[in-house]
């Protein structure tokens, strides 16, 4: 099931951020085309473009988590033997996977707290907690590609046991 799991999820945050950007950038064009053919502007433009763009963020967070693109600070790590190179590497995974899941869980409390007490957008009048589903929808693939990750670095400092 799990490898199930992994292919059916394989490539989904970079599907669901290309469809966002594709949205995105349709918005903003007829908004630009917009005022200058009608001089006013779609008030809901900006207040959807952003909470997408939140999401669109956090889904390439996900992704270069899965493609080992994030910044590492590997000049100590350079000069350290294979096997305490693999450590560090467990280490920093399980760190940012922990990292993840509390903002993860944290992002969960901020939508029941926005649901609870019924806060609407200004301009399209949608409830706040709808918004605010972006952050822990992110999370959970950020999480995810950290479990990922976590998994890779623990076989890959078990093999080098063996070795």
């Amino acid at each position: 099931m799990g490898v199930r799991l992994e292919k059916n999820f394989k490539d989904l945050d970079d599907k669901i951020g290309a469809v966002l950007m594709f949205v995105v950038l349709v918005i903003t064009f007829l908004n630009v085309v917009s005022r200058y053919l009608i001089h006013a502007s779609f008030s809901f433009t900006e207040e959807l473009t952003s909470v997408i763009f939140v999401l669109i963020s956090l889904l390439g967070a996900s992704i270069a988590t899965k493609n080992v693109g994030h910044f590492a600070l590997d000049l100590l790590t350079n000069y350290m033997p294979p096997k305490a190179k693999a450590i560090c590497k467990v280490l920093s995974d399980l760190i940012s996977l922990i990292l993840c899941a509390v903002i993860a869980v944290l992002s969960i409390k901020m939508v029941i707290h926005q649901y609870g007490i019924g806060s609407i957008s200004t301009s399209m009048h949608i409830p706040q907690w709808i918004y605010g589903l972006t952050v822990p929808v992110g999370m959970f693939f950020m999480t995810f590609r950290y479990i990922q990750r976590l998994c890779a670095s623990c076989k890959e400092l078990i093999k080098g046991d063996k070795v």
